[in-house]
């Protein structure tokens, strides 16, 4: 029967066996506690899952999980932990005389942890493929957490991480009128310490043994329009105040009807720009990446003229006739461009290679 069968079984009988009591009370809510009511103690021998129950945020407590990877030396920290307290403390000392410590065991503990984990990491090497290299790596750097340069765990963590890596050889982008180089872009990348790209020189440099894909940016083109110039013409109508009389003894305001013909003038440039992502398995030579980016960008400018009676124009109305034909700056749209295909290509980089 597994732990979590008995546990449900103890539940329904002590429910059932208040629910026996009448009168009684419901169960209290006493809020668990948060130095404990978050911890996930891992109890497993290798093959360690991560899930909804032991990472992210409890369903219950709404809390942070804390994965505990090694029980018994959380235990025994604590305890040295407590030791170190009562000794500091004289008043402790009085009423805990005799207080223990678990120096010794956490040292046992964690040398069997570094041999364990060392030699998990050799299993994991043997098997010779990229994800239980990334296991190996961080089961060496677990042992080498344990024990400080336990055997040759340091050694063993730059070889596995080495074959855990991805190598990506980036090609050099095609000169274009715009002079835009997305390289730098592309080796910026940083968000997966297991993916590394590299210059065709470096890649040569590094003798590398294997290489697993080629990414290249090729730039499609720009192109900025002429600017284009519309107007129309808007009348407007309204009746303002324009002084009071008295009628019977009462001041009462007096109106006059106004109207103005607006001419409101738009300017637009408009811009497009284009590259494309493309990444090639090295082994198969096949395309496992092709994405087009493209940016439209647009500058607009609004001015107007007036004729007739102002006062029958809203504020913002009259704020355009009080502007005046400007020009374009010449390059600004490109500039825009070449910075929405940099978050484009960015955010495309980061998706594609979250999953290695």
């Amino acid at each position: 029967m597994s732990l979590e069968i008995v546990i449900l079984l103890n539940f329904q009988m002590f429910q059932a066996a208040l629910d026996s009591i009448q009168p009684n009370f419901p169960p209290g809510n006493l809020p668990g506690d948060p130095r404990y009511s978050n911890k996930y103690f891992n109890m497993s021998k290798g093959g360690d899952f991560k899930g909804a129950w032991n990472e992210g945020k409890s369903p219950a407590m709404d809390e942070e999980w804390e994965f505990i990877d090694n029980p018994l030396e959380h235990v025994h920290e604590k305890i040295n932990h407590l030791y170190e307290e009562i000794q500091k403390s004289p008043g402790a000392k009085q009423v805990i005389s005799n207080p223990i410590s678990k120096y010794k065991e956490l040292t046992d503990v964690k040398a069997k942890a570094a041999e364990e984990s060392y030699e998990a990491g050799l299993q994991s090497m043997l098997k010779n493929t990229r994800e239980d290299a990334k296991q190996a790596y961080f089961l060496f750097t677990d042992a080498n957490n344990y024990s400080p340069g336990y055997s040759e765990a340091i050694e063993m963590i730059e070889q596995s991480k080495f074959n855990a890596t991805l190598k990506v050889v980036v090609e050099p982008t095609v000169q274009n009128s715009q002079d835009w180089n997305f390289e730098p872009l592309v080796f910026g990348y940083t968000a997966n310490q297991f993916v590394k790209f590299y210059t065709p020189q470096q890649s040569q440099e590094a003798n590398l043994p294997k290489v697993d894909q080629f990414l290249k940016v090729n730039m499609n083109g720009f192109q900025e329009n002429r600017p284009v110039l519309t107007k129309r013409s808007e009348n407007y109508k309204d009746s303002v105040k324009t002084g009071e009389k008295v009628v019977n003894g009462l001041k009462v305001p007096v109106y006059q009807k106004v109207s103005a013909e607006l001419t409101i003038y738009t300017k637009v440039v408009r811009a497009r720009g284009s590259a494309s992502l493309v990444i090639i398995d090295a082994s198969s030579r096949a395309e496992i990446k092709n994405q087009e980016l493209v940016s439209n960008t647009d500058w607009t400018y609004q001015w107007a003229t007036s004729s007739g009676d102002a006062r029958a124009l809203s504020k913002s109305n009259r704020d355009l006739t009080a502007k005046r034909e400007a020009s374009y700056q010449a390059g600004s749209l490109m500039a825009q461009t070449k910075r929405e295909l940099d978050q484009q290509l960015s955010n495309t980089i980061a998706g594609f290679y979250k999953k290695y």
